[in-house]
């Protein structure tokens, strides 16, 4: 693979993940992913003794509101967002595998048969005997489904004969036929 081929291939890798990125990116914004609000744990062991009414009825308002959670339901908050995190890079790692697997493997591929086609040529160049077992085995793969110009030759006699041998007949046949229709006159 010459240098322009490389540097082809990096600058479409740099262009490709700079787009994969902003169009994460233009996802991630346009959900509401990144709508945040305060919550305010509450610690269930806290006295509420000390509070008056109207100070309770603000902090039912505030759970029912969902501005206030419990220390259980923020810890589950906090490990489905980063379920779903894992589960989003999972997905994109699997991705990313697929692509570069084919990539790769098509790149593989190409170089592999310039690679054998340059050498096959060297081999052929500089290797006599090599040239003398291809040939020999082209020649022999030739012969079996070819005639050679001995059997065609032959092939021709034979029917030159076969031909002088009906022309014969032909002719006494119709020599006779000529004497028979003479006598009939």
């Amino acid at each position: 693979m010459n240098k322009t081929t490389k540097y082809i291939f990096s600058l479409s890798g740099v262009f490709g993940g700079v787009a994969v990125i902003a169009l994460i990116l233009i996802i991630l914004l346009l959900s509401d992913s990144f709508n945040y609000r305060s919550v305010y744990i509450v610690n269930p062991e806290f006295e509420s003794k000390n509070l008056c009414l109207d100070e309770v009825e603000i902090l039912h308002s505030l759970e029912k509101k969902g501005l206030l959670t419990t220390p259980d339901q923020y810890a589950n908050n906090i490990a489905s967002y980063y379920n779903t995190f894992v589960a989003f890079l999972t997905i994109l790692f699997v991705i990313f595998s697929f692509l570069s697997y084919f990539s790769i493997k098509n790149i593989s591929k190409k170089e592999i048969e310039t690679n054998v086609e340059l050498a096959l040529k060297d081999m052929l160049r500089d290797s006599i005997t090599f040239r003398e077992t291809v040939l020999n085995s082209v020649y022999g793969k030739f012969e079996e489904n070819f005639v050679n110009t001995e059997d065609f030759s032959n092939e021709i006699r034979n029917i030159e004969i076969q031909l002088e041998k009906i022309k014969i007949s032909r002719g006494i046949e119709d020599n006779g036929a000529e004497e028979s229709a003479e006598e009939v006159e």
